[in-house]
């Protein structure tokens, strides 16, 4: 069975063939590019279709390890970034997320309403303890979002992300990489 979680303005659901053009449309983005692991820029609809791909691929394994979402504006009724759980381990209960959202559509608190969505279907029907994630130190915007759930910046991972993107005339830029966590008992007393 798909995957599906309703929220007030949006649809956070597996990935199909037919997202694959605003897939490929929201993915398209510089910043995408420098701060999403192994995001190439530019991103065409060859990527989103490989990206979708294996994202199947994913889902049939079993036990469940990894939850590429997308991210479905309703009115619109339009792709407008992704959400994953990975690296699921259900014998210690734990798991990463990574998200983004294209650009045209920050700001106006659809990664937030997506975020609790996910951490509460994390720490509820997946029985997670704990979910992780990490970002660029210079990504104030995750930063951002990782504080407002109450993450604990736990270390920092320095020059780890090494990114070159000829499109923009990046070769081996260094980023530190934060890394943050999150208890399911603190979540729940907070939401």
């Amino acid at each position: 069975m798909d995957l599906k979680i309703n929220t007030k303005r949006l649809l956070i659901c597996e990935l199909s063939q037919e997202d694959a053009p605003d897939l490929a449309e929201a993915a398209n983005d510089p910043q995408i590019g420098l701060f999403v692991g192994k995001m190439p820029f530019p991103f065409t609809l060859r990527d989103a279709q490989t990206l979708i791909h294996k994202s199947g691929e994913k889902r049939r394994k079993k036990p469940r390890t990894d939850y590429d979402l997308g991210i479905i504006l309703k009115k619109e009724k339009k792709l407008i970034g992704c959400f994953s759980l990975f690296r699921v381990d259900h014998e210690s209960r734990k798991a990463g997320i990574g998200f983004w959202i294209h650009t045209k559509y920050r700001g106006q608190g659809y990664a937030s309403e997506a975020k609790a969505a996910l951490l509460a279907y994390g720490f509820t029907s997946l029985k997670l303890n704990k979910i992780y994630g990490t970002c660029a130190s210079v990504n104030a915007e995750s930063i951002k979002l990782f504080r407002r759930f109450g993450f604990r910046k736990v270390g920092v991972f320095r020059e780890d992300r090494i990114k070159t993107l000829p499109a923009l005339g990046i070769k081996n830029k260094k980023y530190d990489i934060l890394s943050w966590e999150l208890l399911k008992k603190d979540f729940l007393s907070k939401h």
